[in-house]
């Protein structure tokens, strides 16, 4: 997950929002709409919480078969009676709806098509890990960095390599995904 943006807009909404489950990349709500946890407001509360909880181990409309979304979709839904708010592609999407995302009407590329909150850089989120090996791919019989050609991928890295500097925690994986020589060079 990465922020292109400040969100801080968000905390002034009233009752609970999430990110628009769009993995299609369409703003279309016959087809999207339902929630995806990757962003998501609730206010913290012990009531709240609990209810979660209780709710989850009844086990019903079989929550389970769609993960954490579910639960807290139906949690919301039918027990609190008050469903979750789904903000626009625009503010929140997956990181392989770049460059399509509905709801951005500029026809021009740049950073004004770029979601707010970015979920997963693709459809396997191999540029949000800070392991290099996931990221090469065998393209017309050529190894490369795929990477290196996502628009997110050098932004992730760099503050990701920029927050192990800061906070002194570096491991050898680390060290070799933030060396320069090593993302860049030959893979």
């Amino acid at each position: 997950t990465i922020l292109f943006r400040s969100i801080d807009w968000l905390f002034d909404y009233d009752g609970v929002w999430g990110q628009r489950d769009n993995w299609v990349c369409d703003a279309d709500e016959d087809k999207q709409n339902f929630l995806c946890s990757g962003l998501l407001l609730i206010q913290p509360d012990d009531e709240i919480y609990h209810g979660i909880v209780r709710y989850a181990e009844t086990g019903d409309d079989a929550w389970y078969t769609n993960g954490d979304q579910k639960l807290i979709r139906n949690y919301f839904k039918f027990i609190r009676r008050t469903p979750i708010k789904l903000l626009s592609t625009s503010d929140a999407s997956f990181g392989k709806c770049i460059g399509h995302t509905p709801g951005i009407s500029y026809r021009s590329h740049g950073p004004w098509n770029m979601p707010t909150f970015i979920h997963k850089s693709s459809e396997y989120n191999e540029c949000f890990d800070h392991n290099s090996k996931v990221q090469v791919k065998t393209i017309n019989g050529s190894k490369v960095n795929i990477c290196h050609y996502n628009p997110l991928g050098p932004y992730w890295r760099n503050l990701f390599c920029e927050a192990t500097r800061v906070a002194g925690v570096i491991s050898e994986l680390s060290a070799a995904y933030c060396s320069n020589a090593k993302w860049y060079g030959n893979v």
